[in-house]
């Protein structure tokens, strides 16, 4: 009886994809507009992001190469953009993530530990939020230029009839070969997004939900309960780049070969670019940054103005780590590598301030 009841747990997803998808017809532009304005709307659900960018294990980085090269198990409940938590599932317990108007929560159940950080930073790495869904898609749709748009077929994601819209970026040197967006046309929220890279043939990053609803969760599901046995933890900071953000005493340029930097934010950790030619920069004293055999060991060495730096490539997103002038440089983005060694020597022509 388990088994029988597991295969058809199993079963479900497949059957109801395959089931005719009669959503409504909305206008490919009309579709980006909605998917944009949806950060206020609330969810809740079980989804799951497939990533294979093939990162290399990174000092610092904590999760994240796993997060962007591996198969992402998320249940989330999302009341807002100042109140939701999302759980990472894994086969020894889960890491949650609570957000609320104080600051971040993160929760080790393995390790029985919360680790409170207050504030939100203006900088930081990619957090598993960041690959659901809603957040991906409506990051990607605010990218998309109106004649990047087309329409796609609809289909059914989590038992849901869903328009589609394909977004083809036009930039000659963007790693991205076309974004695939399925989202409710109601109220925005996307359902599915399927990214490409221009390297190959295959989706690199594939995030759907299997179990979504659209109502509000109550307050109760993104508010977190201390156990007895639980050990607190406090922190300054959420990972490593809001951390080189707040002490490294660099000031990066405001431009960096024809790339203006995004945002207001000054400082040591800054991105580059628009559309989807994207370029994220961090800046610290050399001193501090990895050097010797030992560090990305399977990294190319290219040479330029910059001196010698180790460039890591994969499909989407291609990255840069190099020493020049006493200052430790770390690139990484959704440019081309040819694009990337220009930033790179712009950099290093604009030179570095300090604060």
């Amino acid at each position: 009886m388990v088994a029988t009841a597991v295969a058809v747990a199993a079963a479900v997803p497949p059957v109801l994809a395959s089931l005719p998808a009669r959503a409504p017809a909305v206008p490919p532009g009309e579709l980006v507009s909605v998917v944009r304005a949806s950060a206020a709307h609330p969810y809740q659900g079980y989804a799951e992001a497939r990533a294979g960018l093939g990162l290399p294990d990174l000092p610092g980085a904590g999760n994240l190469p796993s997060l962007l090269s591996s198969t992402t198990r998320m249940r989330t409940w999302y009341r807002g953009p100042e109140a939701w938590r999302t759980d990472v599932l894994t086969t020894v317990g889960e890491r949650d993530q609570y957000i609320d108007g104080d600051g971040t929560l993160f929760w080790d159940a393995g390790r029985r530990r919360v680790t409170d950080v207050d504030g939100s930073p203006p900088v930081r790495l990619v957090r598993p939020q960041d690959l659901l869904p809603p957040e991906l898609g409506r990051r990607m749709a605010a990218e998309a230029a109106p004649d990047e748009i087309s329409p796609l077929a609809s289909r059914r994601v989590a038992g849901r009839s869903v328009p589609g819209v394909r977004i083809t970026p036009k930039a000659p040197d963007t790693t991205v070969s076309r974004v695939d967006l399925w989202a409710d046309a109601r109220t925005g929220v996307p359902l599915e997004v399927i990214v490409s890279p221009r390297a190959s043939g295959g989706p690199v990053i594939i995030s759907r939900f299997l179990d979504v609803s659209l109502s509000t969760p109550g307050t109760s599901a993104v508010t977190f309960r201390r156990a007895p046995d639980t050990r607190v933890e406090r922190d300054e900071f959420a990972d490593l780049a809001s951390a080189v953000d707040r002490f490294s005493p660099l000031v990066l340029p405001d431009h960096a070969d024809g790339l203006a930097r995004r945002g207001a934010h000054q400082g040591p950790a800054l991105t580059y670019g628009s559309g989807f030619s994207v370029v994220a920069v961090l800046a610290l004293p050399a001193q501090f940054l990895p050097r010797g055999r030992r560090f990305l060991p399977d990294a190319s060495t290219v040479s330029g103005a910059w001196g010698q730096a180790k460039l890591v490539e994969a499909p989407l997103l291609n990255g840069m780590v190099f020493t020049n002038g006493g200052v430790g440089y770390v690139l990484a983005g959704t440019v081309t590598t040819s694009r990337l060694e220009e930033v790179a020597a712009g950099l290093v022509a604009e030179g570095i301030g300090l604060r």
